[in-house]
């Protein structure tokens, strides 16, 4: 719900013309449905009076009460502020210069107290307009070009177009007409691109150009303008901008000789400005339709309009209302000197302050020199000590380079040598690999060499008992060598001798048989000693074997 409220107001606030009574509508409905008492409601209470100032300002001035009251209630300082400058604009826009010369004081004390700058500016703005309409045209131009230069401060363009605007309206009341048209095209031209949002001000900027070339006797381009301001508040219902363009045609037609449509034209504008009492318009319609009037010879309606004239002149503009305005302004001036005296008072103590505070800082500078000087003088001796700390260091650089290279030359002669003893050291180890496997086998052979020995006897021994055997059985070969096998021999030998004499046939039979078994007792006798010498034999050769089976094996 807030959030479309403040979008509606963000709308509102650019002062869309177009369906100007559609805005007003939605307005009232939100701030029906928003019963909540708060800065928001303040803030509807004021759009509604902004929008209703120039074309309804008793129902303006209403609301601007409404919002006044709820914002004292709630202590708000700001909506406060712009309350008394729309109830103000309120009692301008009715003629009321007193009452609203009162509230835009009162507006701009508040403002100045909680240094709004916008409210400031616009309600210095307001302050002009009084004195505009009370004819005072220089000190309205005075109140304009401060808020103009307080516009361009906040950076308000479409604030600055209508200063330039009301800035113009002061210069065509003094009849400095090129100037007027100056400031009007100025603040047309700023206000372009708000065509949209800012049409009842364009059209018053319109009406503006016209009066200015009116003033200057340029009656075709015055028309022309005045007709394009009136067809736009007419399309608006822009009553001020309706009232403001057929007073502007009036005027230009009266110059014209033209008092027929003149007063045609001031009737309308009459009828427009009593329906939205706007006084200053209606007064100036009466003097006008008084003078057209008695120059159609007309002069009893015009005594008419002439009474009408001077008693909304009166009520406008009387000894008492100007006494209150004088009040006012000797009022606004003691509290602007007031203001003066305290702003001075301050800025005298501001100035002790800055004073004192510029002699602090002048012996800071002073003592802040000397410890320059004597850091300079510090950091020159520094300096020179430092070039020959760094020619003395230039040269330590390059015996370090030299002996950096010296030792970078012999670290590569270091590791050529850790790498040849790298290499002995590995042919070392397999010497010593070598070696070790040596010394095992020669201890393998050493125990080998003392069990042999620890077994020599032994063995002698036993070898000596097989040579014993071998002479046993070699003695029992001789013998049977010189016994046993004598005799089969001797058989042999003696048979044969026999056989070699021419025996007869029946001897040599039995002969051959004794040949016979003498041959085979030989033959037993010879395997007998030839088994005999292999048993001999083999016995030395069964104890080798034995000794060899009994030595330990070499690894």
């Amino acid at each position: 719900m807030k959030f479309c409220l403040l979008t509606l107001l963000i709308l509102v606030a650019l002062g869309k013309s177009s369906g100007q009574h559609h805005i007003v509508d939605s307005l009232k409905r939100q701030l029906s449905l928003h019963q909540q008492e708060d800065t928001l409601r303040v803030k509807l209470f004021l759009q509604l009076s902004s929008d209703e100032t120039y074309d309804h300002p008793t129902v303006a001035g209403n609301y601007a009460m409404e919002a006044k009251t709820l914002a004292e209630k709630l202590n708000y300082q700001e909506g406060l502020a712009l309350a008394y400058r729309l109830m103000g604009l309120a009692f301008w826009s009715q003629a009321n210069h007193s009452a609203a010369l009162a509230n835009f004081l009162r507006g701009l004390k508040i403002a100045d107290s909680i240094h709004n700058a916008q409210a400031q500016a616009d309600l210095t703005g307001n302050l002009g307009m009084v004195y505009n309409d009370l004819g005072d045209y220089p000190k309205a131009l005075t109140y304009y070009r401060a808020s103009l230069n307080k516009q361009r401060e906040l950076s308000n363009i479409l604030r600055q177009a209508v200063m330039h605007i009301n800035i113009g309206n002061g210069y065509y009341h003094l009849n400095q007409f090129d100037s007027a048209l100056a400031y009007y095209q100025t603040g047309l031209k700023m206000m372009s691109p708000f065509k949209k949002s800012a049409k009842p001000l364009i059209d018053l900027g319109t009406i503006g150009v016209g009066d200015a070339y009116a003033g200057l006797g340029n009656f075709d381009d015055a028309l022309t303008y005045y007709y394009k301001a009136k067809g736009s508040s007419d399309t608006t219902r822009h009553n001020r901008g309706r009232a403001h363009s057929r007073m502007s045609l009036a005027n230009l037609f009266i110059k014209k000789h033209q008092y027929q449509q003149a007063e045609k034209e001031l009737t309308a504008c009459l009828a427009i400005a009593r329906v939205v009492n706007l006084k200053t318009y209606v007064r100036d319609s009466y003097e006008l339709l008084a003078k057209v009037t008695e120059l159609q010879n007309n002069p009893v309606q015009a005594y008419r309009y002439f009474k009408l004239y001077s008693l909304y002149k009166d009520s406008i503009r009387n000894s008492a209302e100007d006494s209150k305005i004088s009040s006012l302004q000797l009022e606004y001036e003691l509290q602007r000197k007031q203001l003066e005296i305290n702003s001075l008072k301050k800025d005298a103590a501001l100035n002790a302050e800055e004073l004192k505070l510029k002699n602090t800082i002048l012996l800071s500078v002073i003592f802040g020199i000397l410890l320059v000087t004597l850091s300079l003088f510090v950091a020159v001796r520094s300096f020179k000590n430092q070039k020959s700390l760094n020619a003395l260091l230039q040269e330590r650089n390059v015996e370090i380079t030299n002996q950096q290279t010296a030792l970078a030359r012999q670290r590569d002669e270091v590791l050529a040598l850790n790498e040849e003893i790298r290499s002995q050291q590995d042919e070392v180890i397999s010497q010593r690999d070598i070696l070790a496997e040596k010394n095992s086998n020669i201890e393998i052979l050493h125990r080998q060499v003392t069990e042999n020995n620890q077994n020599l006897e032994k063995t002698v021994a036993e070898r000596t008992a097989a040579l014993k055997e071998q002479n046993r059985q070699l003695e029992e070969y001789a013998f049977i060598n010189a016994h046993k096998l004598r005799a089969p021999v001797a058989s042999v030998m003696g048979l044969i001798n026999l056989l070699e004499k021419d025996l007869p046939a029946s001897e040599q039979k039995p002969m051959i048989e004794y040949l016979k078994k003498s041959a085979a007792e030989l033959d037993k006798v010879i395997h007998s000693i030839s088994d005999m010498l292999q048993d001999g034999l083999n016995v030395f050769d069964r104890q080798e074997e034995k000794n060899k089976d009994q030595r330990p094996k070499a690894s």
